[in-house]
Parts: structure tokens; C-alpha cells; sequence
């Protein structure tokens, strides 16, 4: 008896041997694919109800409130893991805030109270089917349609007390937005403000940003921030630079405060998905627009001073691409993070299958996300992707819903970060 209990307890220790050496794999249609942990991830866009709320539930918080548990449940369903859910998309919110209005998104009325916490309903959802949940901020644009936009009705919107009701001034229109201007060192301290009244009052797993720091370049239309750069620029050389500096100081600044609250929330940003065209400069060997000089965001920075703790480059473009191939893309990153306390994950266009007329023909074929997964996954230093957006996986455009069942055939867990998990 006691040789046989001998026996089993060494078969046992040799079996956990094995699968800790050997990660369990799965064989689905041909292909050996890894459920070793992972990022699975989607966007669940609020901003003009893309993804939720529907604008017919503005009066109906019973059906705004089944249709995100239904959301929740398809994430879940599909062995997905992480949610990024906006919570502030134009200068609003979506919960009770002494900083921002309540977001028009919810009832069609901008500073209307919907009656619930939409961001405690979504969190808790969330957490209930083991999804991680990363609150998702646009901290700058204001909005979006200058045709339909009142500053001053705005401003009578805000909470009593909130800082920007008595800084107007701070709002800048460029072409059809408005926005925060990021060169003022108050206002950038108000936005930081706006998302860690969240981190505070929130159990969230992470906080995320996506590319909107300085709007994307219109022709012929100048962002009217001369004067800012004026009081506050005086030691940089150029205006480039001025305004990079104001999103590093804005990065730096969150990711300190982030951790000094709640050192276990991770902190991520989506960027543009080129940093800077030409490898003389560092650059990936793409010719499209530059984030660096176009957008004044040096994300390549983020990852070098480890400002982040994962970032999450928008690579919307096909393989064939003649300006920024997707596989080119890919690597470019993969290099950047090599050696640094910072997680990659691919951002993919699913919203851009099947609309072959906007985006090309590589856009009709159905395998061309998936393809793009397969490549990513064969980097070793991508730890998983995200989806834009939710309504666009739902939909199953080109059957990509189905398809990605054969990448998560089973629930997997989020890959653990050595310099922050505990």
C-alpha cells in the first residue's frame, strides 16, 4: 500500500513537471494553436453609440442595461478576456463626476443624470464573468461636430466646481472639434483628474488611452495654440517639440499618480500605428502619416522610459499595404519592446472587413484579420490583440467571429507582468 501511494505521488510530481515545462496545446483544423496566457481583448465604444448604448435606449435604462450584460456575454462566450470600455469619449462621462457632464450618449442630453452608474453596472458584469476591465478615456477631445456644438451650454453643463467651468479658455475649435489644450499645465492637471477620480472610486483592472492627444492635421487649418506656447514654450526649440513634451509630461505624470492610488492598476495607450517613417531616424520603413510629427506623440519614448505598462499600436492596414504593410508594422514594434517592462498587443481593423469600396480589396478577403493574428502570434514578444470594435465582431463580419474560435478554444488568462502583478 504504502509502495502504491509511493508510485502515484511520483507519477503525480512527474506529470506537474511536464505541463509546467510543456504548455497544454490544442490542434484546431490543422493548426497547433497555444492557450498559454494571453491578451483577447475588444473595444466597446460609447462615443456616437457605436457599440453601446443604442440611441433608440435613451429613455429606456431596462434595455440599456440588458443590452451590456448581452455584450458581456458574448466577450465571455467567445473566450475573450479583457474589455476596453469607454467611459469618457468627448469631454463627458459615464459616471458621476465632479469633473465632467454626464455623456449625451446615455440619454441624448448631455449633463442628464441616466438614473445608474453605467461604469459600477459595466465593471460589475464584467468582473462577474472574470473579464478584465480597462476604463477607457479620450482626457482632450471635447467634441466632434462644431455645427451642433454651444461652448458656453457646455460650460453650464459641468459640475459645480469642476475647474474647466471657470477656464473656458482652455477649450481650443479646430475645424469641426473642440479640444482641451494639452500645452496648459492646469488643464493637463484637470484631465489627469478626470481619470483618477476613476481609479480612486473604481475596483478597475486598467486605464487606457487610444491616439487623441493633438487632433489629427486638417489642410490648411492651424491648431490655435500660438498663444499657449507663448507663455509655456519659451525654452523649447521649436513648437514640435513643445508639444511632445506636454503628451510625455502628460504620460509621465498619469502613470506616477496612477500607481501612487492603486499600484496594481495597469496602465495602456493605443497609439497611431506608425511612431515615425524612416529607419535613419529609428523608424519603421513605411511612408504613412507620422504620429511623431503629425500628431505630436512619441510613443516610441512611452516604451523606452517604461511609462506604460502595455501598449496597444493601431496596425489597421493589410499586408499588401504600399505605404505600412501590416507585417512590417508588426516587427517594427516587436523590436521596441524587446527587452522592456512593457507588453505588445496588436490592434486590428474589424471594422474595415468586407467594405472593400472604403478600404480595398485585401478588406474582402475573410482570412486577412486572421491572417494578421496568426503572424502576430508567431512573435514572440506579442502577447495579444484587441478588436475594433465589439459591434463589428457581433455583426461576424466575414465570418471573423467564427474564425477566431479557432484561436480561443478555450478560456486563457492574462499574461502576468513580473514587474507589476502581485
Amino acid at each position: 500500500m504504502k509502495k502504491r501511494l509511493i508510485t502515484k505521488i511520483s507519477l503525480f510530481i512527474v506529470f506537474v513537471v511536464f505541463i509546467t515545462i510543456f504548455p497544454r496545446k490544442s490542434i484546431v483544423h490543422g493548426m497547433e494553436e497555444s492557450t498559454d496566457a494571453e491578451v483577447r481583448a475588444v473595444w466597446m465604444t460609447t462615443v456616437h453609440n457605436i457599440d453601446w448604448p443604442s440611441n433608440k435606449h435613451y429613455k429606456n435604462i431596462k434595455a440599456q442595461k440588458s443590452t451590456l450584460v448581452e455584450n458581456m456575454k458574448f466577450i465571455q462566450e467567445n473566450n475573450m478576456n479583457t474589455v476596453f470600455f469607454q467611459v469618457r469619449g468627448m469631454g463627458d462621462a459615464l459616471f458621476p463626476s465632479s469633473y465632467a457632464p454626464w455623456s449625451k450618449y446615455l440619454t441624448g442630453t448631455l449633463g442628464k443624470n441616466p438614473g445608474y452608474d453605467p461604469l459600477k453596472f459595466a465593471l460589475d458584469e464584467a468582473h462577474r464573468r472574470n473579464l478584465e476591465f480597462h476604463a477607457w478615456f479620450n482626457p482632450f477631445r471635447i467634441d466632434s461636430n462644431a455645427k451642433y456644438f454651444n461652448k458656453q451650454n457646455y460650460i453650464n453643463s459641468l459640475p459645480k466646481g469642476s475647474p474647466l467651468k471657470n477656464n473656458p479658455n482652455w477649450i481650443i475649435k479646430y475645424g469641426n472639434y473642440h479640444w482641451l489644450d494639452i500645452g496648459v499645465p492646469q488643464a493637463r492637471n484637470y484631465a489627469i483628474n478626470t481619470i483618477l477620480e476613476v481609479v480612486k472610486n473604481y475596483d478597475i483592472d486598467g486605464v487606457h488611452i487610444d491616439d487623441y492627444f493633438y487632433p489629427y492635421p486638417e489642410k490648411g487649418i492651424v491648431f490655435q495654440d500660438s498663444h499657449t506656447y507663448a507663455q509655456y514654450g519659451k525654452e523649447y526649440s521649436s513648437i514640435a517639440d513643445w508639444r511632445r513634451d506636454n503628451v510625455n509630461k502628460f504620460i509621465k505624470e498619469l502613470n506616477n499618480r496612477i500607481k501612487e492610488i492603486k499600484p496594481h492598476v495597469k496602465f495602456g495607450i493605443s497609439p497611431f500605428g506608425i511612431w515615425r517613417n524612416g529607419t535613419s531616424f529609428g523608424g519603421s520603413p513605411t511612408t504613412g502619416l507620422s504620429s511623431y510629427d503629425a500628431i505630436y506623440t512619441d510613443s516610441k519614448k512611452w516604451i523606452d522610459e517604461e511609462w506604460i505598462d502595455y501598449i496597444v499600436p493601431q496596425i489597421y492596414w493589410e499586408f499588401q499595404n504600399k505605404h505600412s504593410p501590416y507585417a512590417t508594422l508588426v516587427d517594427w514594434w516587436s523590436k521596441q519592446v524587446e527587452d522592456k517592462n512593457v507588453h505588445l498587443y496588436i490592434g486590428h481593423a474589424a471594422y474595415k472587413l468586407g467594405d472593400v469600396k472604403s478600404y480595398g480589396q485585401a478588406w474582402g478577403k475573410r482570412d486577412e484579420i486572421i491572417n494578421q493574428v496568426k503572424y502576430a502570434r508567431s512573435n514572440k514578444n506579442v502577447k495579444g490583440e484587441s478588436f475594433f470594435s465589439l459591434r463589428d465582431l457581433k455583426a461576424n463580419k466575414l465570418g471573423i467571429k467564427n474564425m477566431l474560435k479557432t484561436f480561443y478554444p478555450t478560456k486563457v488568462k492574462t499574461p502576468q507582468m513580473h514587474w507589476h502583478d502581485k
